[in-house]
């Protein structure tokens, strides 16, 4: 709250790192050496001493050195890592899922303007809303190419074996998503299909909706 208190009054942004040692309650906890700092746009207090935040994140920045106050607040000096040069992304599979995940999740959910000829774009915004493991995350965070984050997140998304074929994701006839996956296996990607060209394809709302309530 304390910390909250300070960004609002002061305009200022607050650091985000993950945490490598301890908990998120009781004794201040030892960050990771990389995070991110992020601004608050928007807050709302819906009862006293209960803040809904609405934030952004900004750039990256590397701890230098850290201090914890009496009230636990941890503080830091810090040095800013220079912003990714923007290259164009090597590969399409991992633009292929985004455009999917935008498509059915709201572009109101990610920042403006959509820049699928930039890796960096198009890495950072894969990293947010995969699910992956925090440590996975860190590591992609970590990293300082963006052509090599792309890489590691198409190996991540395939990391079940699974060889599609070239294309990705795209609109059916029907207007639906729609991949392939490949007759045949790799050495990367052993699972095929046997020979056989497999389509799959999106379910309608109205299917999704009725398995949702058949599960409940």
């Amino acid at each position: 709250i304390e910390m909250t208190k300070l960004c609002l009054r002061d305009e200022r942004p607050f650091g985000v790192c993950l945490i490598k040692e301890g908990r998120e309650v009781g004794t201040p906890a030892v960050p990771e050496p990389i995070g991110c700092l992020a601004r608050i746009t928007r807050w709302e207090m819906p009862q006293l001493g209960v803040f809904h935040l609405h934030t952004e994140g900004m750039q990256r920045f590397r701890i230098v050195e850290s201090s914890i106050e009496k009230s636990g607040l941890i503080s830091a000096l810090i040095e800013d890592i220079a912003p990714e040069e923007s290259v164009a992304p090597e590969e399409t599979l991992c633009g292929d899922v985004l455009k999917a995940l935008i498509e059915k999740l709201g572009a109101e959910h990610f920042p403006a303007p959509q820049r699928f000829d930039d890796a960096t774009w198009i890495g950072y915004r894969l990293a947010e809303v995969l699910p992956l493991a925090n440590d996975v995350k860190q590591g992609l965070l970590t990293m300082s190419d963006p052509r090599a984050r792309l890489t590691e997140l198409a190996r991540l998304l395939t990391a079940q074996g699974v060889r599609f074929a070239p294309g990705g994701i795209r609109k059916g006839a029907a207007g639906h998503d729609i991949t392939f996956i490949h007759p045949r296996g790799s050495e990367a990607a052993p699972i095929g299909g046997e020979g056989v060209l497999i389509e799959l394809v999106q379910a309608p709302p109205e299917v999704v909706a009725a398995f949702a309530r058949a599960a409940s």
